[in-house]
């Protein structure tokens, strides 16, 4: 209680605006600006503006799909090299318990939208979140427990720390000269009255509100400053123009840098401050006369127009506008109209050359202008799927190696960020995840030992990192051919070890660390670094090894070869469903012609028995008719 007497609500919020100004006047100015551009929403005297290209949404869209595809993956090793068990089952049980984390909730999504907020702004934000679900413990007769208190008793049921991305713009620290000296950060959050009673038990009376009307997102809320303070590892939630914190804990999360964010991720940053400068402002006039440019050729794209006017008197003209291609009008008495004049003479063009002809030099200084801004922000042509066929593929390797040498300082920013936040995942799951849910969770029992490990000596026994280019788009085919190639070259460098071992060259510490180099040289190849480190360096050991790699070799070799075997195996079930689709198709065609040919057979047959019907018709009317006159009567007439 000694912490709320000294803290003032009130000097802590115009602690924070301080700060919050010097950062607009370095980094939100330009900030928002580059993100007016990104939305296409650039204001101006009042008035709001148009992008007429969209060429700095395009970059960055194509800059963070470059950058970041992909969840990291956690890789946890053990400091010093041991045979204790227990360690290797820890790093073991720690890497699957973030994956988890990592995998169950919407881990990316908010990932990629603080990436988004620094490749527009240079500021990108995410903190972590400690989630624990608790239900009521009911005695045996179904009645809920209670304390010493007599308040229902509670159990975890569940446990997960979570990323959230926080907004650049709410977010304000104590600027310094690097990060480390930061003494303190700050969350801006805006609530109603209602939202602060039900979150804080704490009713906001008229007097102590103080609501923003500024934004319409922020209107008649109240905004509540979030103050972590590292010094004296408190957090304190204060309501602005309200002396007396609405809240104060105590080191929430007990993790070892306090706070519950990374470091953010910011590039440009300034050599006194520990300020950003969005990459926007380097491009800005290069964008800029882009959009001048674009804005000019539209205008003058409306000008060329097929149109004029003609002599009065063709009356037919007027529906020449409207004639489809190659249709003729006719046009009554057009000789004596023309009266041997030229038709031109009777319809006139505006003239359009001169529009055309600036159209097109505007294009073309565009054109010099756009490929300035990919020169600037090192996006090469390969990056955004566009080449020429003329090109070789060495001159295409070569773009791409030197895209990947410009884009390198804002992967290692994000990956140093994804670091942060794994080795923050690590400490808040060993001091708060209880052993019974790590064991659901991961599936490796979690023994006294290893927790004893986890609250004591964490950070000392263990390096905790993301994979190199986990996060990256990788190209398939490569990332196969890289793992074969790590076969191969550790399978034929261990048979050149075990015989220079053999032959007495080297010794067993000298050919296990040649071993450990050749390895290491891969990304794939950390479950075999870990099987070279417990070696002794036998010539057995290194023989068994050798033979487990070709084994893993010829695995894969199978697996490409079954592979190979289901697609011919596929491509001969489709062969033979299409040759019985066209055998049906053949047998109903002949169905088909036999229905016919019985068709016409029994219209022919109806045919004849209507003849034979006829003849017999004709006969006995004949008979009738040779009676009739010998009777003295005229004959009748039947046509057939």
């Amino acid at each position: 209680m000694v912490e709320e007497k000294e803290m003032n609500g009130k000097k802590w919020c115009q602690k924070v605006d301080s700060a919050r100004d010097k950062m607009k006047k370095l980094h939100t100015d330009y900030a928002e600006r580059a993100e007016d551009h990104y939305f296409n929403d650039i204001k101006k005297s009042g008035q709001s503006l148009r992008v007429e290209v969209p060429l700095f949404w395009s970059n960055t869209q194509v800059l963070r799909s470059t950058i970041f595809a992909k969840n990291p993956i956690p890789e946890i090793r053990r400091r010093v090299d041991s045979e204790d068990p227990t360690t290797k089952d820890l790093a073991d049980m720690l890497e699957k318990a973030i994956s988890y984390q990592v995998d169950q909730a919407d881990f990316f999504s908010d990932a990629n939208r603080a990436i988004l907020d620094y490749l527009i702004t240079d500021k990108g934000i995410v903190r972590i979140r400690y989630d624990v679900q608790t239900d009521i413990v009911m005695n045996e007769f179904g009645s809920p427990m209670v304390d010493e208190k007599g308040e229902p008793m509670e159990e975890i049921i569940d446990q997960n720390v979570i990323l959230d991305h926080w907004p650049w713009n709410r977010f304000v620290y104590d600027v310094g000269k690097d990060w480390a000296e930061c003494g303190w950060i700050n969350y801006d959050h805006y609530l109603t009255k209602s939202e602060i009673k039900k979150q804080f038990k704490v009713d906001m009376d008229n007097a102590d509100i103080i609501a923003s009307q500024d934004d319409k997102t922020k209107a008649n809320k109240i905004h509540v400053y979030e103050i972590w303070d590292k010094k004296k590892r408190m957090v304190y939630e204060i309501a602005e123009g309200r002396d007396e914190p609405l809240r104060i804990r105590k080191d929430p999360l007990s993790l070892i840098g306090f706070f519950d964010c990374p470091k953010p991720m910011i590039s440009n940053m300034r050599t006194d401050k520990f300020i950003g400068y969005p990459d926007f402002m380097m491009i800005e006039p290069q964008l800029n006369t882009v959009n001048m440019l674009q804005a000019r050729i539209n205008k003058l794209t409306k000008t060329i127009k097929n149109v004029g006017f003609h002599e009065e008197s063709f009356l037919e003209l007027k529906e020449l506008a409207n004639a489809a291609d190659g249709q003729s009008l006719p046009v009554k008495g057009l000789i004596k109209q023309m009266n041997g004049r030229d038709l031109s003479s009777a319809i006139v063009k505006l003239p359009i050359d001169g529009a055309a002809m600036v159209v097109q030099i505007l294009q073309q200084l565009m054109e010099k202008s756009v490929q300035q801004i990919y020169e600037i922000t090192g996006l090469s042509d390969i990056i955004r799927g566009s080449t020429k066929a003329s090109e070789t593929a060495t001159a295409q390797q070569i773009k791409a190696q030197y895209a990947n040498v410009r884009l390198q300082d804002k992967i290692n920013t994000i990956n140093t960020m994804f670091r942060e936040v794994m080795r923050m995942f690590s400490e808040v799951i060993s001091e708060h995840f209880k052993p019974e849910i790590l064991t659901t969770m991961t599936g490796v029992q979690v023994t006294p030992q290893m927790q004893q490990l986890m609250l004591n000596d964490l950070a000392r026994s263990f390096s905790i990192d993301v994979e190199t280019d986990s996060t990256i788009a990788m190209d398939e085919q490569a990332d196969k051919q890289s793992r074969n190639e790590m076969l191969q070259s550790v399978t034929a460098y261990l048979q050149q070890v075990g015989q220079a071992k053999q032959a007495g060259l080297i010794t067993a510490d000298i050919a296990k660390e040649l071993l450990l180099i050749n390895v290491r040289g891969y990304k794939h190849a950390k479950n075999l670094e870990d099987m070279v480190q417990s070696m002794d360096g036998s010539a057995e050991q290194m023989q068994q090894m050798q033979q487990q790699l070709q084994q893993m070799q010829q695995q894969a070799e199978q697996s490409n070869q079954q592979a190979i075997q289901q697609i011919q195996q596929l491509t001969q079930q489709l062969q033979q469903a299409q040759g019985q689709i066209q055998q049906f198709n053949q047998q109903e065609e002949q169905r088909k012609n036999i229905e016919t040919q019985g068709e016409a057979q029994k219209d022919q047959a109806q045919a004849q028995k209507e003849m034979a019907q006829a003849g017999k018709l004709a006969a006995e009317t004949n008979k009738i008719n040779m009676e009739a006159q010998t009777m003295g009567y005229q004959p009748m007439q039947v046509g057939l």
